[in-house]
Order: C-alpha cells, then sequence, then structure tokens
C-alpha cells in the first residue's frame, strides 16, 4: 500500500487520525492501518467469505477467521463483517 503510506503526512498528524480503513466491497476485505513512525503500518486485516467458500473451509480454517472487526479506538465497539458487507 505505497500510495496510502506516501499520502499519511504532517496534517494527519496535526489532526490526530489514529486509523485508515481501506474496504473493499468487491472481494469483501477490510484493511486497518494505524500511523506508525510517520507511516502508515497494517494493523489487521478481515475478509467476509462468501458462502459457497465458507462450506468449503475446514473446520480449522473457519476457526480462525474474523468474522467481527474490533476497533483499536474503541475497545467496546466490535462490528460483525456480515453487517459491513449485507449478508
Amino acid at each position: 500500500m505505497p500510495q496510502l503510506a506516501e499520502q499519511f503526512d504532517d496534517e494527519d498528524e496535526k489532526y490526530g487520525v489514529k486509523e485508515y480503513w481501506i474496504i473493499d466491497p468487491v472481494s469483501r476485505y477490510i484493511d486497518v492501518y494505524i500511523p506508525k513512525g510517520g507511516k502508515l503500518t497494517i494493523d489487521e486485516s478481515y475478509h467476509s467469505y462468501f458462502p459457497e467458500h465458507w462450506a468449503e473451509m475446514t473446520e480449522k480454517e473457519r476457526a480462525e477467521v474474523k468474522l467481527s472487526l474490533k476497533l483499536s479506538l474503541y475497545n467496546e465497539l466490535e462490528i460483525n463483517l456480515a453487517e459491513i458487507f449485507d449478508d
């Protein structure tokens, strides 16, 4: 994500930007970046699987999938990925 890292600048720090979310509704991915040392660093990646892909996964693979998004800014706030991607 070099373009995004280049876009993080003094203005973002000045206004207290704490997180960037990149959401790809087609691929059903969410990447969360946080600023560290003047650059953006990936904090978490989330993927919402289509039902047909979910059915093909093993129990072990399913157990490793994060079904909800936790915000680093608000420990109590958790969002189900199905709500974001309208499953």
